[in-house]
């Protein structure tokens, strides 16, 4: 859940167990509070990070293309 309008917005991590987990209507078990942007230590779960970041499947086709192409003529990288 996420909290505020101002910047940093802060987040709480729960976690929802038993019924609540099944009909997705529990408020939960708080585990972690923090800020957006900033790395947490929640114990028993490890760190967590939220905010902002590039999108890990975005592809520069044009360049893809060169790479491909370079590598079936033989060129060294």
């Amino acid at each position: 859940m996420f909290d505020g309008d101002d910047s940093p917005q802060t987040w709480t991590l729960s976690v929802l167990e038993g019924d609540e987990a099944r009909d997705h209507h529990g408020v939960g078990r708080v585990v972690g509070t923090g800020a957006v942007g900033a790395t947490v230590q929640v114990p028993g779960f490890g760190r967590v990070w939220i905010g902002e970041a590039d999108d890990p499947f975005w592809l520069d086709a044009v360049s893809a293309k060169l790479f491909i192409d370079a590598l079936l003529a033989g060129v060294p990288w």
